[in-house]
């Protein structure tokens, strides 16, 4: 099962690298459809049956064409929650910063609408023992943030020549409530079109969205 070789990728460069720092970049194909070349559609592939956590203790498979997107969500998660239990078992529980996030919500769901935010408007769970616990937040964050975010965590500073890439380190770690993003901006495309400013295009603060249709939301 491809996402179990991933996986199992992840969980042999721990074990080589548990003396040293890594970084470990898992982007997963799950919840993705696959393509049914017989059926000729994409359709949610049926996942595996395991016992309990241990995804690699496969007994058999979902019957083909009843995956759903729970299913697919469903144990996504117990891969999570393998890699998870990897960390603890290599000693990494308490240096480790965990990153769960998406690129965009699904084709059924808003991908590629500018109509509202439901396809950019993405979960983002940061975790480990080097994170402040703070439960749920309400807060703008963009994913371009992740590059400074990463290089000032791994000690290299804020890169001045990249001012849309915001550092949250100090929000992420201390006791700091500053406003570290004030608005957030999604396109389909290139925001310049022959010169022109792309009209699939939403802007969004804490309170007001402005959509791809020009049109201005309290929310």
């Amino acid at each position: 099962f491809g996402p179990n070789y991933f996986v199992q990728c992840i969980e042999e460069f721990m074990s080589v690298n548990k003396s040293q720092p890594f970084f470990i970049y898992w982007a997963g194909v799950l919840p993705h459809k696959g393509y049914d070349y017989v059926v000729g559609d994409n359709a949610w592939n049926g996942m595996p049956i395991v016992d309990g956590i241990d995804i690699m203790n496969v007994m058999g498979r979902e019957p083909e064409g009843t995956g759903t997107l729970r299913s697919n969500v469903e144990y996504m998660d117990r891969m999570i929650g393998y890699v998870r239990s990897k960390i603890v078992d290599h000693g990494h529980d308490n240096n480790t910063i965990f990153v769960f996030t998406s690129d965009n919500g699904s084709a059924e769901y808003g991908k590629g609408s500018t109509k509202w935010d439901r396809g950019v408007h993405v979960p983002l769970v940061v975790a480990g023992a080097p994170i402040r616990r703070r439960g749920s937040v309400n807060r703008l964050f963009s994913l371009v943030d992740w590059y400074n975010t990463l290089a000032d965590f791994m000690g290299a500073g804020v890169d001045p020549t990249r001012p849309n890439s915001l550092s949250w380190v100090d929000y992420l770690q201390k006791n700091s409530n500053r406003v570290v993003r004030k608005w957030n901006l999604a396109t389909r495309g290139a925001v310049f079109q022959n010169g022109t400013v792309n009209p699939h295009v939403i802007v969004r603060t804490k309170n007001f969205i402005v959509d791809g249709d020009d049109i201005f939301w309290d929310c």
